[in-house]
């Protein structure tokens, strides 16, 4: 009777173990992407002209375009100070704000509310609404959901949860949302109901554990069946899953660092930043074939990649090699000439030379 109970159990076990492998694809696949840097195409400027859009001596990150493409939202760390144990310096944040600048008036407005840490802003699929993270004055409380509307400028909370690193980001429809738990990796939140649902860790003794580590950085596609994010400690890797959390695959090679990734328009390609050749450049690779097209060729650092509505431009976040960290500025690029704001012209001119000295 015990040999049975034994059996059984170990049957059990191993069910549930070949379960959950199946769950998530049955491991990970990286078929396709060996060589995938060797096949680089090289060479095509597909967005020749380039501006600065602002000029600000604090960082200014993850840039994504609002109201149609005719708007940017941006986050800014706007306090900072330095703080030393003995042996280092670092810079601490202590408040950060969200703004709003209008491409066809140069108008800038803040959207946050005074002595709030607002991070991370992802627009919703109309253009209408941002949802982000904050935390009040940076403390060490969990992070909460808001979002707010443009048009009315009201904000409101989603969720309060231990959200570390939360990065969220809508689904299409914009009635559920993707974001990070620092303890049950990449979840979902049904935004009507409330109701979470975790997709990637999953909750339980018999998850399968080879999964990428520390998962952050979501985000949907298009259609809504598929999710990107980047995984990693010391090198970053871009993966992408089944809005249910199965069939992982790796899109980069685990020899380069790959980060911040997001889907192209029509959801062909993912959008990224590797330092393959030395610098941190922007790359597309294609869904279908796999193909890679490098998008920049210089060598200042970049993060936050963010496609236009229509695909014909692309925001990102920058500075110039080596300088200190608090020089972010966002930068923009454009497969044809810029129509800015007149305070922009400067910037325009700047731009269009740099785009005939390529030629």
């Amino acid at each position: 009777m015990l040999k049975t109970l034994i059996a059984l159990l170990i049957v059990a076990f191993a069910s549930l173990t070949l379960c959950s492998l199946l769950e998530c694809g049955g491991g990970l696949s990286d078929r396709g992407v060996q060589g995938l840097f060797e096949g680089l195409v090289a060479g095509q400027d597909l967005y020749p002209y380039r501006m600065r859009l602002t000029r600000n001596v604090i960082v200014d990150s993850c840039p994504v375009f609002v109201q149609g493409g005719k708007s940017l939202v941006y986050a800014a760390e706007m306090e900072m100070e330095m703080e030393d144990d003995g042996l280092f310096r670092k810079r601490k944040t202590l408040c950060g704000q969200l703004f709003v600048l209008d491409l066809e008036t140069g108008e800038k407005r803040r959207l946050s509310q005074k002595r709030c840490f607002d991070q991370f802003p992802k627009t919703s699929w109309n253009g209408d609404k941002v949802i982000f993270q904050s935390q009040k004055e940076n403390t060490d409380s969990p992070a909460e959901l808001f979002c707010i509307d443009l048009a009315s400028k009201r904000r409101y909370g989603l969720a309060s949860y231990s959200l570390h690193g939360a990065t969220p980001a809508f689904a299409p429809g914009d009635s559920l949302c993707v974001f990070i738990s620092r303890r049950e990796g990449i979840c979902l939140l049904d935004l009507p109901s409330g109701r979470k649902k975790s997709i990637y860790y999953r909750s339980g003794l018999f998850r399968w554990r080879r999964l990428p580590v520390s998962p952050d950085m979501p985000s949907f596609s298009p259609d809504g069946r598929k999710i990107v994010f980047e995984s990693g400690l010391t090198r970053k890797c871009i993966f992408m899953m089944n809005s249910d959390g199965r069939n992982i695959r790796l899109l980069t090679p685990h020899g380069e660092n790959c980060f911040h990734p997001t889907f192209s328009p029509e959801g062909e390609g993912v959008l990224f930043v590797s330092d393959y050749d030395g610098n941190d450049n922007l790359y597309l690779v294609g869904l279908s074939d796999m193909s890679l097209a490098q998008i920049t060729f210089d060598d200042s650092d970049k993060a936050y990649p963010s496609f236009s509505p229509n695909g014909a431009k692309i925001v990102f976040t920058s500075k110039p090699k080596e300088s200190d960290d608090y020089y972010y500025d966002i930068s923009i690029i454009s497969k044809e000439p810029l129509n800015l704001s007149p305070a922009m012209e400067d910037f325009q001119a700047s731009a269009e030379k740099q785009a005939n000295l390529k030629s």
